[in-house]
């Protein structure tokens, strides 16, 4: 197929209805998209390095993995507050007892007469 330029096109490309015409359209909306999501990753990371698109994935995956541990350690630190609480009352839920292997609750037996 061939190519020619044509100002009046629908898509306001300029080029004629070749195929290859619909690789340069279809190319430069996904350029675009890229962009976009590139800027709006940029706007949300703190501390990009620098502006290039590999900097800002690498400034970003490495926020993602700091997030990661973050998330651990609360993780970590609140199943041990309530472990802590849970401890103190002499009873633990079953899922805790197993992870901890330690004994099932002390619970007061009621008095059957």
């Amino acid at each position: 197929s061939s190519i020619y330029y044509d100002s009046s096109s629908p898509d306001g490309s300029g080029w004629g209805a070749g195929s290859a015409s619909k690789n340069i359209v279809s190319e430069r909306n996904r350029r675009r998209k890229l962009n976009e999501r590139l800027f709006a990753l940029r706007a949300v990371v703190p501390n990009i390095t620098k502006m290039d698109k590999a900097s800002i994935i690498k400034d970003a995956i490495e926020h993602i993995q700091e997030l990661h541990e973050q998330e651990r350690r609360i993780r970590a630190e609140i199943l041990e507050l309530e472990y802590g609480k849970l401890r103190n009352n002499h009873c633990l839920p079953m899922d805790l007892e197993e992870s901890f292997g330690v004994s099932p609750c002390k619970r007061k037996k009621k008095r059957v007469e």
